[in-house]
């Protein structure tokens, strides 16, 4: 079953973890254990899996961080983003946030309304099997298309594997895997 990610849970979750966003609580091999530990628990809580719940986490992350900057180098334009507002307990942990306080006090802020009930989309799943997931809304080619770039990304392993750390630095290796995907399935690159 796919499940969908409320961001703004996730969020007052990490809230209570300033590990997972002090980039100085962060350093060290018993820190990374423990941060590793927090994200399993917030993952059960969630219903999704760690690396869903880490790789939306970064995404909002990085938008405040977007946000932020914009609103200070444009101090007369209005922050529109619904989640704003959640995540100034990041403030302090940003470069234009530890700068100058009071131009962080005059930002102007006017969300968007979001619809009542709605989450972000997101797949909690890892790898759970292709006949339970909700492809109802879809489009049937697009799916297919996906389906082909994802087994001829298989055939690429220098596009994906670590291990093999050589060759996934080798960008000519990874543009030549690239141009042959983009040519099998008669799209650019």
């Amino acid at each position: 079953m796919v499940t969908q990610l409320d961001d703004i849970r996730l969020i007052k979750l990490v809230q209570l973890h300033p590990i997972l966003y002090d980039k100085r609580l962060a350093r060290g091999q018993k820190n990374s254990i423990l941060k590793d530990d927090i994200w399993h628990k917030l993952s059960l809580q969630l219903n999704c899996s760690e690396r869903a719940c880490i790789t939306r986490w970064k995404s909002i992350r990085d938008r405040f961080g977007k946000e932020l900057r914009r609103a200070q180098e444009n101090p007369d334009e209005t922050v529109n983003w619904d989640m704003f507002e959640h995540l100034l307990f990041l403030r302090d942990h940003y470069k234009q946030g530890q700068t100058n306080g009071e131009a962080f006090l005059n930002i102007k802020y006017d969300p968007k309304k979001r619809r009542r009930g709605r989450k972000r989309k997101i797949d909690c799943e890892e790898d759970g099997p292709k006949e339970d997931r909700d492809d109802d809304d879809a489009d049937p080619d697009e799916v297919v298309e996906n389906q082909q770039l994802i087994e001829l990304v298989k055939d690429h392993p220098v596009l994906y594997d670590k291990i093999k750390i050589r060759d996934s630095k080798n960008l000519t290796l990874k543009n030549d895997s690239w141009r042959e995907i983009s040519e099998s399935m008669g799209i650019s690159g």
